[in-house]
């Protein structure tokens, strides 16, 4: 009716082994077709280099767990860094490392195995004789050049019109978070910010969603509305600021970041 400590051990050794020889497998698959710089898209070379950034360990041996990584964002959205991490994944450009925690990886009935994304440990799927530390070296010399710029150009500004969009919605998650104001984002939301973003960088952005959500905890406080209600006045709020702005030629002052909503890896890359 019971198993002792030792038998339980063993068979946790001899699981953990399965899974070990399992995950060397997929990354002797992945191994076929090794990652190279020349082949990667703008987005692809821009999230590579920002994982790198974000967890890579600080012998370049490897890319530490999502998880261990607490003093940063790595991007404005911790449900886009899921995206982002499945993308990669997903395209063959980073592999579960052999030597992550076993506890973090699950076994399955067809010898495939699933795992938490945020629990393992990563590999790039590297040719025979390059290293991690001179595949970063390049990537970044490669998006810090012009010529990568001009040739990626449109691909490069998609990319950066995506996150500039993503850092506004967490900033406007955050403020109205500050004044106890909940808001389900919709479609009108998205295509504000998105059009706010044509005009002004995030900064100035920011300007305009503090001023509504501020406007929108008071219009709480003095009318007793419900919390749902004042929420919901933020978006009119920075439609009209846009509108006046550009009516009356208004220069927005540049808003500072908050110290607890820094700037995302992705976003600084």
């Amino acid at each position: 009716s019971w198993v002792c400590t030792p038998c339980k051990e063993e068979a946790a050794l001899t699981e953990n082994s399965k899974k070990k020889e399992i995950i060397m497998s997929a990354l002797e698959r992945s191994l076929e077709s090794p990652v190279s710089i020349s082949a990667l898209t703008a987005r692809q070379a821009v999230l590579l280099l920002a994982l790198l950034k974000f967890s890579a360990n600080e012998n370049m041996g490897f890319i530490n767990p999502y998880a261990s990584n607490i003093h940063e964002l790595f991007s404005p959205d911790s449900d886009y860094d899921c995206k982002i991490i499945k993308e990669l994944y997903g395209q063959g450009l980073i592999a579960v490392n052999p030597d992550s925690d076993m506890s973090a990886i699950e076994l399955k009935q067809d010898r495939s195995f699933s795992f938490y994304l945020d629990r393992v440990e990563w590999l790039i799927p590297l040719a025979q004789g390059h290293s991690l530390g001179g595949f970063y070296t390049s990537l970044e010399d490669l998006i810090r050049s012009q010529t990568f710029v001009a040739i990626e150009y449109d691909n490069v500004v998609g990319l950066c019109k995506e996150i500039s969009k993503l850092e506004c919605l967490s900033y406007l998650d955050y403020v109205l978070a500050e004044h106890q104001l909940g808001y389900s984002l919709g479609e009108k939301t998205h295509a504000v910010i998105s059009r706010a973003l044509e005009s002004y960088t995030v900064a100035q952005v920011y300007n305009f969603i503090w001023r509504a959500a501020k406007d929108a905890a008071a219009f709480y406080v003095r009318n007793r509305t419900t919390k749902d209600h004042a929420a919901k006045t933020v978006v009119g709020n920075i439609e009209r600021q846009l509108e006046r702005a550009a009516a009356n030629s208004w220069s927005v002052n540049a808003f500072r970041r908050n110290f607890d909503r820094p700037q995302s890896v992705v976003s600084r890359v």
